[in-house]
C-alpha cells in the first residue's frame, strides 16, 4: 500500500468530493492515476509531480482532474 495526498480544485464539478481536499489515503499502486467512486460517479486523480512530508514519509500529491457520470 502507498499513501497519497488528495487535492481537489474548488470548482463546481468537484463539489461532491470537496471534503477530500488535503486528506491522505492508502491505495494499492496508483501508477500516476487514482479513481475514487462516490454516488454513482467516478472521479479521476492524477499525480501532480509534487510531494509532501507526512508522518516522516514522502507522499505524492494527486489532483482531481475529471468526473465520469
Amino acid at each position: 500500500m502507498k499513501r497519497i495526498k488528495l487535492a481537489v480544485p474548488a470548482s463546481r464539478e468537484f463539489a461532491a468530493i470537496s471534503d477530500l481536499d488535503g486528506t491522505f489515503t492508502e491505495v494499492a499502486d496508483p501508477k500516476g492515476q487514482y479513481r475514487f467512486k462516490r454516488g454513482g460517479r467516478s472521479f479521476e486523480f492524477e499525480a501532480t509531480g509534487e510531494s509532501v512530508e507526512h508522518d516522516g514519509a514522502t507522499v505524492q500529491v494527486f489532483a482531481a482532474v475529471a468526473v465520469n457520470d
